[in-house]
């Protein structure tokens, strides 16, 4: 009963962010308190040369911590590790995550998990990037990105609320 309470009110909260979402491009800026920049785009930031497919790993700083994913071998991840480097506020959802919608969509290969893993990082729908800090059982459908090699202190540093998180190619 109370899973799919859950279930119904994270539906509701998904689609109420995506209506909010269509009405204004401003839906996603950094935050109140720094000057507005553009919603990070996906478009390919590489120079010729660059080989951002070529690059697996990510580091995802949260505050004062950092850690190391390892992206998956798709067309989705490689696509977000083209737009890299970028800084996100990035929003809470039940206690188990932390979302943001981009303002490009990537390409989608997305399938039902069925578990849902701390350090996960996966794209819900086209643009909704979503970092899991809590494991979980899923129905819902994602395509899968890449996951944190090691995620002690992960919940700690991601916190209750919105927080702003940096991703970039790690070096």
């Amino acid at each position: 009963m109370m899973l799919r309470l859950k279930t119904a009110f994270l539906c509701c909260c998904l689609l109420l962010a995506v209506s909010f979402t269509g009405c204004s491009p401003d839906m996603t800026a950094s935050s109140a308190s720094e000057p507005e920049k553009p919603s990070p785009s996906v478009q390919p930031s590489a120079q010729p040369g660059d080989s951002p497919a070529a690059a697996t790993a990510l580091r995802i700083q949260a505050g004062d911590r950092v850690f190391t994913a390892r992206l998956e071998d798709t067309p989705a991840a490689q696509a977000l590790a083209a737009a890299m480097p970028m800084t996100l506020n990035m929003e809470e959802m039940n206690g188990n995550e932390k979302y943001f919608f981009l303002s490009d969509a990537l390409p989608t290969n997305a399938g039902q998990p069925g578990h849902i893993a701390a350090g996960d990082l996966m794209l819900y729908g086209d643009n909704c990037l979503v970092l899991f800090y809590e494991s979980f059982q899923s129905a819902y459908s994602y395509t899968r990105l890449g996951s944190i090699t090691d995620t002690a202190g992960l919940a700690d540093a991601l916190g209750s609320g919105s927080v702003q998180v940096t991703f970039s190619l790690a070096e």
